[in-house]
């Protein structure tokens, strides 16, 4: 920020403490890269900035946003009104903030979200609801599955240890064939 001249527009990059060495602009989108990879070095709202840049939609980030809960309070029933209430009451990086987002992961599919996706066109907010609208299982469901997420987070938190279905796959090796060596190849004199 130190080499900015007055009157010229701070980047996100700038913003953030990160060196940008090449924009590329498509259509509406524009896409910031970064020396060290995508989001590497930033954190909090800087990344979340820098990541809303791949879409077109303002509202969709790479995954399910904790400031989408307030808007999914209303879409059940009192139980979950309830819950919601109680996940919101506490900090912005609370641990039931946290599960309930690793929840809505699952449950969305944000994991396959693509900017070109329909889900990201649309937006975090109006496919959050729509995620909880077309569940078809119970409050007391939703609210299990959170209680696994939590379960979840508190596991990795604390011991380090990431659910078999969160693993990513072990590649495998195939014993390489064996190759005949000898005098295969020797005519017979």
């Amino acid at each position: 920020m130190g080499d900015r001249q007055p009157g010229q527009p701070v980047t996100p990059a700038a913003r953030c403490g990160t060196r940008a060495f090449g924009k590329r602009e498509t259509g509406n989108v524009r896409v910031l890269l970064e020396k060290q990879g995508p989001l590497a070095g930033v954190s909090g709202l800087c990344a979340r900035e820098i990541g809303t840049m791949m879409y077109q939609n303002k509202d969709t980030e790479i995954l399910f946003p904790a400031r989408v809960i307030p808007a999914l309070r209303d879409l059940r029933g009192e139980e979950w009104r309830q819950f919601v209430d109680r996940v919101l009451s506490g900090p912005p990086a609370s641990l039931e903030r946290q599960a309930f987002s690793l929840m809505m992961i699952r449950l969305g599919g944000c994991l396959t979200c693509h900017p070109d996706n329909y889900r990201a066109m649309k937006g975090c907010t109006l496919c959050g609801q729509q995620t909880i609208r077309r569940f078809k299982g119970s409050d007391a469901e939703l609210i299990a599955l959170f209680r696994q997420a939590r379960a979840d987070m508190v596991g990795w938190h604390v011991e380090g240890k990431v659910p078999p279905r969160e693993r990513l796959p072990v590649a495998t090796r195939r014993p390489a064939k064996s190759v005949k060596r000898g005098n295969s190849f020797r005519g017979t004199g």
